[in-house]
């Protein structure tokens, strides 16, 4: 009786431990991070919530996505349409991260 309740431990341990929040990284859904002033290391944690990114090269939204595909954020997906609604001077590029390493998208 004591070893199933040993193993029942161990293996409630394990899922435990490898379980990852299902939530968005980026919930400033109104927040932007103007990249421009800052310096490498000088990046405050308000840059890790926004979801869009702006600097004197590009421009970077981002639209997360659940594990099932579903949208996070409707919003999210908003700002970044309202950003390749503008008109740019700048050649337009489109990258799609899909996370895994470490199950984790952490700024």
């Amino acid at each position: 009786m004591l070893a199933k309740l040993k193993l029942a431990v161990v293996i409630a341990s394990m899922l435990l431990a490898a379980c990852t929040s299902v939530a968005p990284y980026r919930t400033g859904i109104d927040k932007t991070c103007d990249l421009t002033a800052l310096s490498a290391g000088n990046t405050p944690t308000e840059c890790g919530e926004a979801t869009v990114e702006t600097s004197k090269d590009f421009d970077i939204a981002y639209v997360e996505f659940s594990d099932q595909g579903w949208l996070y954020e409707r919003a999210q997906l908003n700002r970044a349409l309202e950003l390749l609604r503008k008109p740019d001077p700048r050649p337009l590029q489109i990258v799609v991260f899909v996370h895994g390493w470490k199950h984790s998208a952490h700024f």
